[in-house]
């Protein structure tokens, strides 16, 4: 009897001890593990989605906003496999996902899956109507961009999540996207969420409001001129730049071809790209503007220094250079006038190798501007050392040399204010729901590169090539405009092609005080590839319907001549 005691005893005991250890391992060794899971059964975070900032242009018109939006998603575990596939059936009546999608998202052993995001409240409205148990929605934002493709390349858009994915959006996504706030809720047993005080919210703060140097007339002035370009001109695309070149505001930036912005998904890649900072190119004549430039400030030649042109043809070393059509002797300013590819390279080679690379680099060429959009290329210039024998017959006249739109716009301004680089820049200020300024973001960076003097003379030259030489299509009545053709043969696979082109036109208005810098650039086919025919009456239509919206009066009225198909290149 007494060994039949000592050992219930003894296992009641063994029992007694085995759950005390089991106790102190629970309480104590893992004592924060079993919390956390209580608390990730009982405690609910739900996330409360901040705004993300408006985008506006320089008059405050909204670009880019948030829209209210409803998410669906499911609680598979509580749902019957057999409802699941009735409630697969009736939501692929409503929603865009196939019923077999719906099913498979059902399916998953999981207490949480989403099934469609960023839902209209017509959509959400019909789901209810279904009653059906286990699904549930979460209010979130959509991005919305009420112009459509209004400056696409530019603005950017942002994924699902709204983060930003591209330009403004993507540069500027850390003021953009503000901060999401939380509420904290405690679940019983049946899963009924109670909220807990006023102290366990954390409020969501907006993000700031993004205004930009962006004119939304002027920026449809300039894509509306681009697609009458290519509806007339059929190029292969096409891009413009709207300046202050006094200031480096971008007033539009454009490309063709463009896309959607609220379809972004949907959209061919290459459109995606903002050429006018990210497509490198041979500038072609249009660089005349900055070899003359340079020449006037060393004072190696004057406007009415004689030139001879060789009629047409020049060697230099075994290079024979031609000229479009053969010319005599030309004064330096019949020289740019008339866009001669042989004077301008006798004035290189006075002026040497040297002071040539230095002035180039002087006006920002091979160098980022440094303006606040993602994706901008630095271009391409040789090291003075790397320079052939044949690179100061080819340099000169925009060959051997890779530019971007925005360089080119930079250094156009230096003449049409007075000598001196600016750097551009699309992002103003960060305002407050109020309208209140928070933060300027741009830094102004400015430099000498000519004196006034030099500026001067060369207006008084692009405004004759405009008057008298290759940019007649230019010309605008009432109006005295500055500028310069460029048609450059594109490198294809490897070599210079004599069928495909960039043909631009830069250029500033009014000539004599210059309220904008305009750069036209395409890549263009042979027969319609002249700078002069394609590009000079596009930036013509952006300067006259920009210049009228600015409210800028004529100050002549020059007679109009009738032009060639022939004048400018």
């Amino acid at each position: 009897m007494n060994k039949r005691i000592y050992f219930v005893w003894f296992f009641l005991f063994l029992f007694l001890g085995i759950v005390v250890v089991k106790l102190v391992y629970i309480q104590v060794l893992r004592h924060d593990f079993f919390i956390a899971q209580a608390k990730k059964q009982h405690n609910v975070s739900i996330t409360i989605p901040a705004r993300r900032g408006l985008i506006v242009d320089r008059n405050n018109r909204v670009l880019a906003f948030d829209t209210a939006s409803f998410s669906l998603y499911a609680e598979p575990r509580k749902i019957s496999d057999k409802d699941k596939v009735r409630i697969a059936q009736e939501l692929a009546k409503l929603i865009p996902l196939s019923e077999d999608k719906i099913l498979s998202l059902l399916k998953k052993d999981r207490a949480f899956v989403w099934i469609k995001r960023k839902l209209r409240l017509d959509k959400k409205e019909a789901v209810d109507r279904l009653g059906i148990k286990g699904l549930g929605w979460i209010r979130e934002y959509s991005r919305f961009y009420p112009d459509g493709s209004l400056a696409s390349q530019v603005i950017g858009f942002v994924d699902i999540d709204r983060k930003g994915l591209a330009g403004l959006e993507l540069y500027y996504d850390r003021f953009l996207r503000g901060q999401d706030g939380r509420m904290w809720l405690v679940r019983d047993g049946r899963r009924i969420q109670i909220p807990l005080d006023d102290e366990s919210y954390l409020l969501p703060r907006d993000g700031a409001t993004l205004r930009i140097t962006i004119d939304e007339v002027i920026q449809n002035i300039t894509e509306d001129a681009l697609d009458w370009m290519v509806e007339r001109f059929h190029p292969i695309s096409a891009w413009a730049i709207v300046m202050n070149p006094y200031t480096g505001e971008i007033l539009a930036m454009a490309n063709r071809p463009s896309f959607d912005l609220n379809h972004y998904s949907s959209a061919d890649v290459d459109a995606m790209r903002n050429r006018a900072i990210a497509d490198m190119y041979e500038p072609g004549s249009v660089f005349k503007i900055i070899t003359a430039s340079i020449a006037l400030e060393d004072d190696v030649i004057n406007e009415d220094t004689k030139i001879f042109c060789e009629n047409g043809a020049y060697k230099v070393v075994s290079h024979i250079l031609h000229d479009y059509h053969p010319y005599g002797e030309l004064t330096f300013r019949q020289v740019i006038e008339k866009s001669s590819n042989i004077g301008t390279v006798k004035v290189a080679q006075m002026l040497g190798q040297e002071a040539l690379y230095k002035g180039i680099r002087g006006f920002g060429f091979s160098q980022k501007t440094g303006i606040d959009l993602p994706g901008e290329i630095a271009g391409s210039l040789k090291p003075l050392e790397n320079w052939s024998k044949i690179s100061i017959s080819a340099i000169p006249i925009g060959q051997e040399i890779g530019v971007t739109a925005i360089q080119l716009a930079c250094a156009v301004s230096v003449i049409a204010n007075g000598g001196y680089w600016v750097r551009p820049y699309v992002g103003d200020v960060l305002l407050d729901n109020h309208g209140v300024v928070l933060k300027t973001l741009h830094k102004a960076r400015r430099y000498r590169v000519i004196s006034s003097r030099t500026a001067e003379r060369m207006r008084e030259i692009l405004k004759g090539v405009v008057e008298n030489g290759t940019g007649k299509r230019a010309r605008i009545e009432g109006y005295a405009v500055a500028g310069k053709t460029g048609t450059a043969q594109r490198i294809i696979d490897g070599r210079y092609s004599n069928i495909y082109f960039t043909s631009s036109f830069v250029g500033f208005v009014p000539a004599d005080s210059p309220e904008v810098v305009i750069v036209v650039s395409a890549q263009t086919k042979k027969p319609l590839h002249f700078g002069g025919v394609v590009a000079a009456p596009t930036f013509r239509k952006i300067a006259v319907d920009t210049l009228n919206y600015l409210g800028i009066a004529p100050s002549a009225s020059p007679d109009e001549n009738k032009v060639s198909s022939r004048d400018g290149h």
